[in-house]
């Protein structure tokens, strides 16, 4: 069984860097050697033994000694509309480095299908990334704020899923022309506000298969989905100056800690 993501959360890189970092959007132990710390996964996990044991953002450090925070925020089924309405509850703690925001999935589900609950207009979608962008700059002046995407649709795939056959007449609850024009609404947003973006629309479409290969179910990702997303996140992180290589340690490392004199290390 093809274990998947979620595709409306936030996450925050907390500045703690203990040691160098790497984030993770995955089922990581597929990928990583090494996985130091699983921040809080997404909600439906834990309930859903289809999808596997739960998951989140997870850390993929370099070594074992590496390791920084991530805090997600995952928030099951929700559009920007309803995020912003519990984003002061969601969002708590002390300023982050970094945050991802990854909504519009569900925003662009189509107005006349079964998920029209879930549809927030173009327009009032844009206005709403502007707004929690506004929320973490106010309350976070210095932390750096990375837009991604909504992913594409495999419609045939979400067909199967939604009600269980194959039959040509059904219609999806989304379709991947709608999420291109949300992408391309949320890639306009972040060059508006001079935030980077990840394209993963866009990005996604560019490997082969990526309609079984990379999503689950015509919507959420597989663990190949993820690990393209987490190429994506490491690159744009690294671009704005959250490398491995670049990040510095807040507490001595092992090999720094003198023999002859242990505590010197630690400013004693």
């Amino acid at each position: 069984m093809k274990r998947t993501q979620e595709l409306d959360w936030i996450a925050v890189v907390l500045k703690s860097r203990r040691l160098r970092i790497t984030t993770c959007l995955l089922e990581a132990s597929q990928i990583c050697k090494f996985v130091m710390k699983t921040s809080r996964a997404h909600p439906r996990f834990p309930s859903d033994p289809d999808h596997g044991r739960p998951v989140g953002h997870q850390t993929c450090p370099q070594s074992p000694d590496d390791e920084a925070d991530v805090v997600l925020r995952g928030l099951s089924g929700y559009n920007t509309r309803w995020a912003l309405k519990v984003l002061p509850r969601a969002m708590e703690g002390a300023a982050p480095a970094a945050v991802t925001v990854f909504f519009g999935a569900n925003d662009a589900s189509l107005p006349n299908q079964v998920q029209a609950h879930q549809h927030v207009p173009l327009q009032e979608y844009q206005s709403n990334l502007r707004a929690i962008c506004a929320y973490f700059k106010e309350r976070w002046p210095s932390t750096a704020i990375i837009l991604i995407t909504p992913p594409p649709i495999y419609e045939p795939a979400r067909i199967r899923d939604m009600y269980g056959d194959d039959d040509p007449s059904r219609q999806p609850e989304r379709s991947n022309e709608a999420a291109g024009a949300y992408a391309q609404a949320c890639i306009a947003v972040a060059t508006e506000l001079n935030h980077p973006v990840i394209d993963i629309w866009t990005k996604m479409q560019e490997f082969p298969d990526w309609q079984t290969d990379a999503l689950s179910d015509g919507l959420h990702f597989t663990p190949a989905g993820n690990k393209i997303l987490f190429d994506e996140v490491v690159k744009t992180l690294a671009s704005i100056g959250f490398s491995q290589e670049r990040l510095p340690s807040d507490l001595p490392l092992f090999h720094e800690i003198d023999p002859k004199d242990p505590m010197k290390a630690f400013g004693a």
